[in-house]
């Protein structure tokens, strides 16, 4: 009885650890759908909010910019107050960010889309070192590297997912409204499937 015990509490690791991989995998898909929108949509964006190409390659350099220091002191606050909160501040100001660029793109107002840029260049990279945090107090030794593969690969999936489906987007409503806004949707989700990874953890820690 025991060696069964013993198996099922086996089995039961192994299945938590696939559904935390699964979901915080997910939880970056919004993050990393958002973060090449402007790419997907270089010649829509210049020419709806009516920026030359330098003015557009500022979307990226606002994203960047701050992040020179800021992540270490991300990296601080991250200690202080623990990862699984920083997970969820730091994934609902992606999604605020997002919401205001998409706003940015609506208005044509290129100062409101930087200003969102900013905000979702700090939100991004904390998130990415806040689920670090969290594969790494689950999964060791060799299995970290295999987690850390899987994280890496579904985001970058949704980078891709976002140069096919943006135009196409745009192309059938004619305006980056829409697309932006799509973004916005996924961010919500991955913030729902981050919710969702913090109820099965806590059902696994109570049992």
């Amino acid at each position: 009885m025991g060696d069964q015990d013993q198996k099922q509490d086996k089995q039961k690791i192994k299945t938590t650890r696939l559904i935390i991989l699964i979901l915080s995998a997910l939880l970056l898909f919004g993050n990393n759908y958002s973060f090449d929108n402007p790419q997907a949509l270089q010649s829509q964006i210049m020419e709806e909010v009516h920026i030359s190409l330098t003015e557009f390659n500022y979307l990226y350099s606002f994203f960047s910019f701050p992040n020179i220091l800021l992540t270490l002191i991300g990296g601080y606050f991250i200690d202080r107050i623990g990862s699984r909160k920083s997970i969820l501040i730091f994934a609902s100001l992606v999604t605020v960010s997002q919401t205001i660029i998409a706003f940015g793109g609506k208005y044509q107002s290129f100062h409101l889309m930087l200003f969102g840029r900013v905000f979702l260049g700090i939100a991004s990279e904390n998130l990415i070192i806040s689920q670090n945090v969290i594969i790494t107090a689950w999964f060791k030794g060799h299995q970290l590297s295999t987690a850390s593969g899987c994280i890496v690969t579904l985001p970058e999936i949704a980078a891709a997912l976002n140069s096919y489906f943006s135009p196409m987007i745009y192309d059938y409503t004619g305006s980056i409204t829409y697309p932006l806004f799509t973004s916005v949707f996924v961010c919500i989700f991955s913030l729902l499937y981050f919710i969702i990874r913090k109820i099965r953890e806590i059902q696994y820690f109570q049992q």
